[in-house]
């Protein structure tokens, strides 16, 4: 299982801002190193003093089996190395790249595997580019991403209306065929930079 919940404790990398704080080169660490990381971690130093927990979450199973970073070019997924590797069978999650302590702040599920994809996924992109286009299509439109995602093109271009064609060009700049490849993340595509809203204080000088 999986959650795609945001964790507040799971900060941001300055250089790519979706992504969770991950080193360039992960390196496989001993057993020991990954079991005392493990149980230096806030969430599973929780499960340990919750009673209801106990059965599961004690530091024998930390040393014998201790969850921690397994990375992936496309994601990190946050178990014990079994589990990562089981959930990355038939998944297109690119080259595996090591094994990586748990941080102190890292998050942890009591009973889930955690995936955090990255910015330079194909799932991370097809994902941002749909609410993209949602974004621009507004209220009125945005379930035609939503249809174009879950339709064959020949079922898709049937259904469309001459006013939801006109939208789809003039808005998008794209064509009714071309729109249900970008939508089913076929294709990728650059839209155009949202507008800064200028704030009060844009005129003022620099102090110091």
């Amino acid at each position: 299982m999986n959650t795609d919940v945001p964790h507040p404790r799971w900060r941001p990398d300055s250089a790519e801002p979706d992504t969770p704080r991950v080193p360039q080169v992960p390196t496989n660490c001993a057993p020991e190193t990954l079991a005392d990381a493990a149980l230096a971690n806030l969430d599973i130093r929780e499960f340990l003093a919750d009673p209801k927990l106990g059965r599961v979450w004690t530091e024998e199973a930390m040393r014998r089996c201790p969850p921690c970073r397994n990375e992936w070019e496309y994601v990190t997924v946050i178990a014990t190395t079994g589990e990562a590797h089981s959930a990355a069978k038939h998944k297109s999650w690119g080259k595996f790249l090591g094994v990586l302590p748990l941080a102190r702040d890292d998050p942890v599920h009591p009973y889930r595997i955690l995936y955090c994809y990255k910015a330079a996924s194909p799932y991370n992109r097809r994902v941002e580019q749909r609410q993209e286009l949602k974004r621009i299509l507004g209220k009125g439109y945005r379930t035609l991403v939503t249809r174009a995602s879950r339709s064959t093109k020949k079922d898709f271009l049937r259904t469309l209306t001459a006013d939801q064609t006109r939208v789809i060009r003039q808005w998008l700049k794209l064509d009714p065929g071309r729109f249900w490849r970008v939508a089913k993340g076929k294709e990728f595509v650059e839209f155009p930079k949202r507008p800064r809203q200028p704030t009060l204080f844009d005129d003022l000088p620099e102090v110091g």
